[in-house]
């Protein structure tokens, strides 16, 4: 007989205790398989809800301010003109301007009135709806020819909805219209922000009117019927909350005709599933050209009088200050031009003694040969000193002022402190010059310019001071003479100082200059604006080009590996089918102890025994494999439907799909395989070491030799083991958070090894010998007969039963420490100029003199807001630009957040004072940047994982960044957060104004109404607030509710891994009726003998099940109480939420599935044939 042929009559001979072990490989290979093909799922599912938020879109270009929408069509023009020669399959075919911010719906008035916040409202022309992906089998819309709007010489073939063919005013999905209660046809109220040219945050900026409203008809789109109702050029699981308008009516609402700030590139229908070349992006950006209008800037030219100078180019901005990029990019370009910078400043007062005037431009200005403004009677510029200035003829005969004569400068802060004007300390100068507005021939000089300051809408086209549009009141007394001046003068200086001067008083984070002004010469205007927008970099004035599609795709990788994880889970699920494989492999090889012998006495060598025996198991392990691998797409489509149902709240992703790749399938498989493999190698390292003759008798159990030493040595451990477990219980007492409950587990892990190492202990102990023999002491000796396999049954029962039972004391709970004692966390869509924890403030945005009163015990921390990527657990996307938010000194006031580690901090100090930490500066010059983390945010979501640790990020011009990690928070409600001090988020991003990021603490016990305490829960508060707030979407949500829902994901986690443990433990018990089984073949002969001398069939059934009831209950027992020991001391001291009843539950099924374990090797024992059994005796 060949080799072969022996190991198929074998598979064959022993078919029943081969499928048995092929079915405990089945499920080790079904574990490890299901466990990858979840991580494919995972990073499938996040890629292809990316990639449907997108549509055919890949790059987006965005911008802080409207520009041309034009620009769409010159940028797709010229890429299509620079690679027209090349072969670019799937390039850049479609160019969609579109106008997107922040909004709120409203539906009904009222109390009965419904309110819809975070809203992101699109206004869009018709080709939008056609950027959807194709769907199975369609082919993508082709441009027609035509003239759409945003498409290159073409328009776009209707898409796949009937927004592109209707007329519609407002277009929200069905989750809106459930939140809203509204159906097809119903009115609705939006509310948009002005995009006002002016910062909200600047003296002149609007702080009132900042929201504009319309009632508009809804029209309800099914999501399956409009894919781009769902577009987002950030991934997020979170179903986006979109709403669209056409764009001509946002342009119309908003005042920005032919207007736009974001513009969608998208390729053809082969780039749906997949990000185009890096090059052809590089091509992409390099083709978009804006013009000097596309950035708010103008360049025009200015005439000067006949005979004073010739005129010049000024370029001036939206603004009112130049940004500092353009200044920089035009000084470089014109320096041989002698170009001028301007800071051009309103003055409350110019005064001189005992007179003043009022409201007068002052102008910050170096003068120069070609432009003046200051000249000597000698005709030679004069240069100011920073303590001087020159006051105009005009100004000086009203102020009766003399050369040498002090001047007093008083003026409102450039910037404003939460929306209220900050008066500054009054400027004293000394009078150098008079500078005269006519020469002697009647021309004006150089001086009498208008043009120093900037146009501003609502104050430069005013005929009088009275009627200026400004957000101040004019409180200065304006003579007629002033009136007059302002007549014929309109915003020429009334004085002027150094350039440096007024720079360092009225320096913005928004620029300084106020114009720059540019000799001719042989220049026009024309030609000075195209080599200056040649000259800027988009980047630096807020366009960047953003590359969705590739960021949606690395985002998709996840911020959690869900196969690790899983795989993780499934552990003492895989490690009860592996020990299951080892016990039924050593069973069936025991079965053939016989066997074995004859084979060994017939000369063949304990090598090629070992090599048959791998080769038959191998072969079984492959079979075992195939189906396990089957059977792994359905443990992973269980796992996935979980993950969608049972443990939503962990991942909050309802739309996980199964995605099965071959590669994980063949990677499960292979792996099952050596694993299985393993173990039967594992399992027959002694059997074949055994002598024929021993094996031809059918005993197959090694003869084990106890060493004195060795129980020594298991002594100790336990001893040292029950020493560590009071220590770390001890020392648990004195930590807080995670630590405490790290140290209980620690503790309690202590315990269950001392409490294993004394049970070994007993094993191995030879038995005494008793004066009377009971049924007990017979099932105990019985125990004893093959210790290792009565501990490797026990331990696992105990362990398991630990880990499971044990893993509660990290289960989370609210606490105020992770609120930080406040009672609301709060968002708004348009940001708040006014301090809403001030009354003042409260009385700006309308406050009732009630609430206001009623306030004033509610403590209220106001943060700005760089909107951005959530970094919390609740997103999966892997996450690169988080938000950040800039946090006010104030919060440090009555600190009471938990911390995790901070750098060095001087004593008494808050942490939160390390945000105004000098970090030096990076590699390329910058300022390192201070920021506070959570922890979770910090390790899980960016990979920082220590105080130290740096990452970059991108500021408003695009420019990289680097934060350092200076504390972490634990366990908080600013999860998901990057936080940065408020003066530095500033200098980051300085369009940024107001406040939109609100943490509001609850109302103090002392707050009164009419003599009646005012009811002070969190929803009471929350509703006063949203609807004081309402034009500004106001939303307030409870803080121990958005802590719960952060802590949910740890806790659904650790349920996750209990259920499978608790599975893992079932199949244990599986094995654990396998070695009761073993046991009872064993000793058929002793069994057999016994009932022949007398003994029942239900004793001996009895005696049995007490040898399966002492493994497990006491497996259990030692785990459970072990386990106790590391969940109450922390439940007690932090009032961790552990579930009792559904751990009970799990216990409960595990020994329910031992007691019919147990049954079925009574059952065996009771059914053992008598007379061969005695024979083989």
């Amino acid at each position: 007989m060949s080799r072969w042929q022996f190991i198929l009559d074998s598979l064959r001979h022993y078919r029943w205790l081969h499928l048995a072990v092929a079915a405990g490989v089945a499920v080790a290979t079904a574990v490890i398989t299901g466990a990858l093909l979840v991580g494919d799922s995972m990073r499938g599912s996040l890629r292809d809800r990316a990639l449907d938020g997108l549509g055919r879109v890949d790059v987006v270009l965005l911008a802080e301010q409207p520009f041309r929408a034009e620009l769409a069509r010159e940028t797709l023009d010229k890429f299509a003109a620079e690679t027209s020669a090349q072969d670019s399959p799937g390039a850049y075919q479609r160019a969609v301007p579109v106008l997107t911010l922040r909004g709120a719906l409203t539906a009904g008035s009222g109390k009965k009135a419904r309110r819809a916040t975070g809203l992101t409202v699109y206004g869009v022309p018709d080709d939008f709806w056609s950027l959807a992906n194709a769907g199975e089998g369609e082919a993508p819309a082709e441009p027609k020819p035509g003239s759409g709007v945003g498409s290159a010489g073409a328009s776009p073939s209707q898409g796949p909805t009937d927004l592109a063919k209707i007329k519609y005013e407002i277009a929200i999905g069905p989750d809106i219209a459930e939140e809203l209660g509204v159906t097809d046809g119903d009115a609705v109220l939006l509310r948009l922000p002005t995009l006002a040219a002016l910062p909200a945050d600047s003296a002149l900026g609007e702080k009132d009117e900042t929201a504009l409203t319309r009632r508009l008809k809804a029209t309800v789109v099914e999501d399956a019927a409009t894919p781009m109702l769902h577009f987002s050029p950030r991934p997020s699981q979170q179903t986006p909350r979109n709403v669209f308008l056409p764009l001509e009516q946002v342009q119309e609402l908003l005042n920005l005709p032919q207007q736009a700030n974001a513009v969608l590139f998208a390729g053809d229908g082969n780039s749906a599933d997949a990000a185009l070349p890096q090059p052809l992006r590089d091509q992409l950006t390099a083709a978009l050209q804006p013009k000097l209008a596309d950035y708010g800037l103008s360049l025009e030219l200015i005439r000067g009088g006949e005979n004073a100078f010739g005129g010049y180019l000024r370029l001036s901005g939206r603004e009112l200050v130049l940004p500092e990029a353009a200044v920089n990019a035009a000084a470089t370009l014109f320096a041989s031009r002698d170009a001028q910078p301007v800071v051009t400043y309103l003055a409350n007062t110019i005064r001189v003694g005992e007179r003043q005037i009022a409201y007068s431009t002052v102008a910050g200005v170096d003068s120069v040969a070609s432009l003046g403004p200051v000249f000597a009677p000698d005709g030679q510029p004069i240069e100011l000193a920073d303590d001087e200035i020159a006051l105009n003829s005009w100004a000086a005969e009203a102020l009766d002022a003399q050369v040498g004569d002090a001047v007093t400068l008083t003026y409102y802060q450039p910037e404003t402190m939460h929306g209220e004007l900050q008066q500054a300390d009054p400027v004293r100068l000394t009078l150098r010059a008079i500078v005269p507005l006519e020469d002697d021939t009647g021309a004006p000089t150089p001086a009498a310019d208008p043009a120093f300051a900037p146009e501003l809408p609502g104050v430069t086209d005013q005929q009088s001071i009275d009627e200026w549009d400004v957000p101040f009141d004019l409180v200065e007394d304006v003579s007629d003479a002033e009136e007059t001046y302002w007549d014929e003068r309109r915003t020429t200086p009334k004085a002027f100082v150094s350039h440096a001067l007024a720079a360092r008083l009225w320096v913005t984070r928004w620029g300084t200059d106020s114009v720059l002004r540019i000799p001719t010469g042989d220049l026009t205007a024309e030609q000075a604006s195209a080599q200056l927008a040649g000259n800027l970099q988009p980047q630096q004035l807020g366009m960047v080009m953003l590359p969705v599609k590739q960021l949606a795709l690395d985002a998709s990788s996840g911020t959690t590996p869900f196969d690790g994880l899983f795989l993780g889970f499934s552990f003492f699920l895989m490690a009860s089918a592996v020990m299951l494989i080892v016990l039924l492999f050593r069973l069936g090889a025991e079965q053939r102890a016989s066997e074995s012998g004859l084979l060994l006495a017939a000369g063949f060598s304990p090598r090629t025994l070992r090599r048959l025996a791998l080769l038959e198991g191998g072969a079984v392990a492959a079979l075992g494999a195939l189906v396990g691998a089957a059977a792994g797409v359905a443990y992973a489509w269980i796992m996935v439907y979980g993950l969608n149902n049972w443990w939503s709240a962990a991942t909050n992703a309802p739309f996980l799909r199964l995605h099965v790749e071959p590669r994980s399938v063949f990677i499960g498989l292979a792996a099952g395989v050596l694993v299985a493999v393993a173990a039967m190698a594992w399992s027959l390292r002694k059997l074949v070491k055994l002598p024929p003759r021993q094996l031809l008798a059918g005993d197959a159990e090694p003869r084990e030799q106890r060493l004195p030493t060795a129980a020594g040595k298991r002594s100790w451990t336990a001893w040292v083991a029950g020493v560590a477990a009071v220590g770390l219980a001890v020392a648990g007492r004195s930590l807080e958070g995670e630590a405490q409950a790290g140290a209980f587990f620690g503790g309690g892990a202590m315990a269950l090894i001392a409490a294993l190492a004394a049970v070994r202990q007993v094993m191995r102990r030879p038995s005494a010998p008793t004066a009377r023999l009971t049924l007990d002491g017979l099932s105990l000796r019985n125990a004893r007969r093959n210790p290792g396999r009565t501990q490797l049954a026990l331990g696992l029962a105990a362990v398991a039963s630990f880990l499971i039972v044990a893993l509660s004391a990290f289960r989370l709970a609210p606490t105020d420490s992770g609120t930080g004692g406040f009672a609301l966390l709060a968002t708004a869509d348009l940001p708040l100029q006014y301090d809403l924890g001030t009354s003042a403030g409260r009385d700006e945005l309308g406050f009732s003199t009630r609430d206001n009163e009623f306030m004033q015990s509610v403590r209220v921390v106001s943060c700005r807001v760089h909107d951005g990527e959530d970094a919390s657990c609740l997103n999966l996307y892997q996450t690169t630009q988080p938000r950040v938010i800039g946090v006010p000194s104030a919060i440090a006031d009555d600190d009471k957040f938990a911390w995790g580690p901070t750098a060095e901090l001087p004593a008494g100090d808050s942490p939160w004072s390390l945000l105004q930490s000098d970090l030096g500066a990076d590699d390329s010059g910058r300022p390192i940047v201070p920021m506070v983390l959570d922890r979770n945010t910090a390790m899980y979501s960016l990979k920082l994982y220590a105080v130290g640790d740096r990452l970059t990020l991108r500021d408003e011009f695009d420019q990289p960044r680097t934060f350092e990690v200076v504390g972490l928070l634990a366990n908080s409600i600013l999860q998901g957060e990057v936080l940065v001090d408020a003066q530095e988020f500033e200098q980051l991003y300085p369009s940024t104004g107001g406040s939109r990021y609100f943490l509001i603490g609850p109302v103090k016990s002392d707050a009164k109404e009419d003599g009646a305490d005012k009811s002070s829960s969190p929803a009471e508060l929350a509703t006063l607030l949203e609807s004081q707030l309402e034009d500004f979407g106001f939303d307030a949500v409870d803080a121990r509710g958005r802590l719960a829902d952060l802590m949910a994901v740890q806790n659904t986690y650790l349920s996750t891994f209990q259920s499978l443990g608790a599975l893992g433990l079932l199949l244990g018990v599986i094995g654990l009726a396998v070695v009761q089984i073993r046991s009872v073949l064993e000793r058929r002969g002793e069994l057999a003998l016994m009932r022949a001398t007398g003994f029942r069939q239900q004793r001996l059934g009895r005696m049995v099940l007490t040898e399966n009831f002492a493994l497990l209950g006491g497996g259990l027992a030692i785990g459970c109480l072990a386990a106790l020991a590391a969940v109450l001391p922390h439940a007690w001291s932090q009032g961790a939420s552990v579930p009792w009843l559904a751990l009970a539950k799990l216990v409960a099924a595990v020994a329910a599935a031992g007691v019919l374990s147990g049954w079925l090797a009574a059952r065996q024992a009771v059914r053992v044939p008598l007379l061969p059994a005695l024979r083989g005796e």
